[in-house]
């Protein structure tokens, strides 16, 4: 329990995780893509400086938004759980262990560039909390340049609006 109570304090593993692929979301992105997402999040160049400054900007956005969804939804819900008996936390937490262990076996399988910046460092082990929401920039950051620049028109099309 108290390795959850501290995941639950501690979002550094997770803002982590979300850094790294949201990073290689961003740089991926050609420059009317970069433009775009800039323009809506009421970010420009000059600004505050850099296109690096807009990227950490956009990842920090991003990991905040994460971040609140998860500790409200899965690790809270992780931890009710957990507080009933004794018998069920040992229970609880070898659960808990086995989804992070396949949540690794299906980044490394899915996205194995991910898996393989991400695991030396044990994030791997966190991305069963966030798979979900960070499954569209993962496809993104894994797709044929052919198909980034659809997506990337259809973003630009979205965030004009």
């Amino acid at each position: 329990m108290r390795v959850f109570r501290a995941l639950a304090s501690s979002e550094a593993p997770i803002r982590q995780l979300i850094t790294i692929v949201i990073t290689d979301f961003y740089s991926k992105l050609d420059e009317n893509g970069k433009k775009a997402i800039n323009d809506k999040m009421g970010y420009s160049d000059a600004k505050m400086g850099s296109r690096t400054g807009a990227q950490f900007y956009l990842t920090k956005i991003i990991a905040d938004k994460i971040i609140a969804r998860v500790t409200t939804s899965k690790l809270g819900g992780y931890l009710l759980r957990g507080s009933s008996t004794l018998a069920f936390n040992v229970i609880m937490i070898q659960g808990i262990i086995e989804e992070a262990a396949r949540a690794s076996r299906r980044l490394g399988d899915k996205y194995p560039s991910t898996y393989m910046k991400v695991s030396p460092m044990n994030l791997d082990m966190v991305y069963f909390l966030v798979e979900k929401p960070l499954e569209p920039y993962l496809m993104y950051n894994h797709s044929h340049p052919i198909q980034c620049k659809g997506i990337q028109n259809e973003i630009c099309k979205i965030l004009a609006k």
